[in-house]
């Protein structure tokens, strides 16, 4: 499995909206990682997009039907019976720690969104070494000169 790390994010939150709006158009069932400060935060934003842009969203508290049709699923903790029966392909973790996701082999895609913060980045550094400890390929791109697109 292949690990992508988007470091150099300069505001992971608006980088996580706009990464989760393309993956929604690309048909992809995302479950995103994150502290409960963050949910609420892109929950709110989530809906405030443009509504050419809305992306159809609920958090864990929600009700297994609401999670099984959103296109994504914001969360503070991973479920490994919920990511099978929502059929969910893609993890974006954006969780501030140095432990690996719980059940992240379930996904066929992980990305890993890293700020220019240096504490995150320091937990970045040792996810990506347990990831490669692990048998898996780390693949690392620098985001803040794209952060227009």
């Amino acid at each position: 499995m292949k690990i992508e790390f988007h470091f150099g994010i300069p505001d992971k939150h608006h980088y996580a909206c706009r990464l989760l709006r393309k993956a929604a158009r690309g048909g992809m069932k995302t479950w995103v990682l994150c502290d409960t400060g963050s949910v609420r935060w892109l929950d709110v934003q989530l809906w405030e997009m443009a509504p050419t842009d809305f992306v159809t969203h609920c958090t864990e508290s929600a009700s297994t039907t609401l999670q099984r049709y959103s296109s994504v699923l914001l969360a503070t903790q991973m479920d490994a019976a919920a990511i099978q029966s929502q059929g969910r392909n893609l993890l974006v973790n954006m969780s501030e720690s140095a432990r690996l996701p719980d059940y992240f082999e379930q996904f066929n895609r992980v990305i890993e969104l890293v700020s220019t913060d240096e504490t995150d980045r320091h937990w970045a550094r040792q996810r990506w070494k347990q990831y490669l400890g692990a048998g898996h390929l780390c693949e690392a791109t620098r985001k803040e000169t794209q952060e227009g697109n």
